[in-house]
């Protein structure tokens, strides 16, 4: 007994002897976006790890060495703004525009974060951190926080490496082959796509440097005048870690620094609530599970769209359990409907055939996880992306929103659930994102002690960081050896003219 007491000991002292401590930023007013930073510090305290993280939602119940500092009034400012607004109605989904209403509203939250109390207090406190790590959604000026308190700062992505993070940490930048998330993969195979996303490129590049980056780097500046600019802290970027894996997202050049942790969140299934298990297991025909995330509440969705889904379902002998947030009056006898479901547990049941999902990445990411094949209502936002994978995948097939009817839904449904290629092809992805080296956390956990160990990694850092964005595309050596070349034919035309000239001369006077 007294061994396994000194073991134990020995074994706990090593662990906090190697803990670190993590201060993490989330301040997206969106859950999807706070669930995957809390996820990953949740699991990092679980190892030991003091975690304090930044976030516009309190904790539910107290989490051993984790402590949050509560950014409030953020989530109730955005419910006003979500009050009158229906991202079902909009009738415009303009790439460009988003771009633009992005800017505004991440430039907002960024202001919030920065003017709040809670974090001066905290940065007030004389608190020690080892790392400072943020998230990447177009408010990288966060990271003066890192700057501010003298320690490696990092980043983490709720997406996968992209035209829009890629030049945080000078990777490859290729618009002819790597997609703007707002552009349906594979870009290569069509001139128009590769028009389209070129274009798309050099606009949010544009927009990026001549207004997003100067606004970020006046609200720096408000708040810590002493700052750096804006390029001197985010290009000192030691780390990102990216919600992705090759089994999901096209393959992306990358540096040693961006490392890919897709899947970390989906842990083993948990025991379901007894109602919920009894309707799996007792669903001889199998089970369809609806639901269009925690921001695209089903509840939306206008009465007459509504009926027309109603209908499709009610075709099905298989069961369906529908998130859906409030009452919904004569529902068919095979439908269920509940304002919240255990989904990720859920989906790992073997009675459930289909997952008809908004394609939100952790959705997405969940239903590849469980092995299950889905039906893609991509509304706004990486969603049709998302979607546009699963399908060229073979994981499932996309009814975009606004084609959404009683046929479609009705003849997709019989396709994904007739046809076995597609629990086939995603059984397949499976297990390729299972099939990984070591777990996501621990490659988590590994990099953000190496950033930690080696005070940042400056022995990664690229050349092409210390380029300026015309440099690193070679454009002033383009421009160069044009001007050169064009100047010596240019010389040559006189030299020979001159020749030509002095030549027809002699002839003249001869004659």
């Amino acid at each position: 007994m007294r061994t396994i007491i000194i073991v134990t000991s020995l074994y706990l002292f090593a662990i906090c002897a190697d803990a670190v401590k993590i201060l993490c930023v989330f301040p997206m007013v969106s859950y999807s976006h706070h669930q995957i930073g809390h996820t990953l510090m949740k699991e990092l305290a679980k190892r030991g790890h003091e975690i304090t993280f930044v976030s516009p939602f309190p904790e539910k119940e107290p989490i051993k060495n984790f402590k949050t500092v509560v950014l409030t009034g953020l989530v109730e400012e955005a419910n006003k703004i979500l009050a009158t607004f229906n991202p079902l109605e909009q009738k415009s989904n303009s790439v460009f525009f988003n771009i633009i209403f992005l800017t505004f509203m991440t430039s907002s939250i960024m202001e919030q974060t920065l003017a709040h109390e809670n974090l001066h207090a905290l940065l007030r406190s004389g608190e020690k951190y080892d790392i400072v790590l943020t998230e990447r959604f177009a408010f990288d000026g966060l990271l003066v926080i890192g700057q501010q308190l003298n320690v490696p700062y990092g980043l983490i992505s709720c997406t996968g490496p992209s035209t829009w993070t890629n030049h945080l940490v000078g990777a490859p930048d290729i618009p002819s082959y790597l997609p703007s998330l707002a552009v349906d993969p594979p870009v290569h195979t069509s001139f128009t796509k590769r028009l389209y996303n070129f274009i798309l490129y050099v606009y949010s590049k544009l927009f990026e440097r001549i207004y997003s980056y100067p606004k970020q780097d006046a609200i720096v500046k408000k708040y810590f005048p002493d700052a750096p600019h804006i390029y001197d802290i985010i290009y000192n970027t030691s780390l990102i870690l990216f919600n992705s894996d090759n089994s999901f997202n096209q393959p992306i050049p990358t540096t040693a620094n961006s490392v890919e942790i897709g899947g970390f969140h989906v842990r083993p299934p948990k025991k379901l609530p007894e109602d919920l298990q009894k309707i799996l297991d007792n669903a001889k025909h199998g089970v369809v599970y609806f639901s269009l995330g925690s921001v695209v509440k089903s509840s939306l969705i206008p009465v007459e769209k509504r009926q027309e889904i109603l209908r499709a379902l009610s075709k099905l002998k298989e069961t369906v359990l529908w998130k859906f947030e409030e009452d919904l009056p004569n529902l068919p006898p095979n439908v269920i409907i509940k304002s919240w479901f255990p989904q990720s547990d859920l989906l790992a049941h073997p009675n459930v055939k289909v997952f008809i999902t908004h394609g939100g990445l952790l959705s997405t990411i969940e239903s590849l996880h469980r092995g299950v094949p889905v039906i893609g209502i991509p509304v706004f936002g990486d969603q049709k992306m998302n979607m546009a994978n699963a399908v060229n995948q073979g994981h499932g097939l996309m009814i975009p929103y606004p084609e959404l009817s009683e046929e479609t839904l009705s003849e997709a449904l019989k396709d994904v659930l007739t046809n076995p290629e597609y629990r086939n092809n995603v059984k397949y992805s499976s297990a390729v994102l299972k099939d990984q080296l070591v777990d996501p956390i621990d490659k988590a956990e590994y990099w953000i002690k190496y950033v930690i160990r080696h005070k940042g990694v400056k022995h990664l850092r690229l050349a092409s960081m210390d380029l300026t964005w015309y440099q690193h595309v070679s454009l002033d050596v383009i421009l160069f050896l044009t001007a050169v070349t064009v100047i010596l034919f240019y010389v040559f035309y006189r030299i020979i003219k001159s020749l030509l000239g002095r030549r027809k001369s002699k002839k003249q006077k001869v004659n």
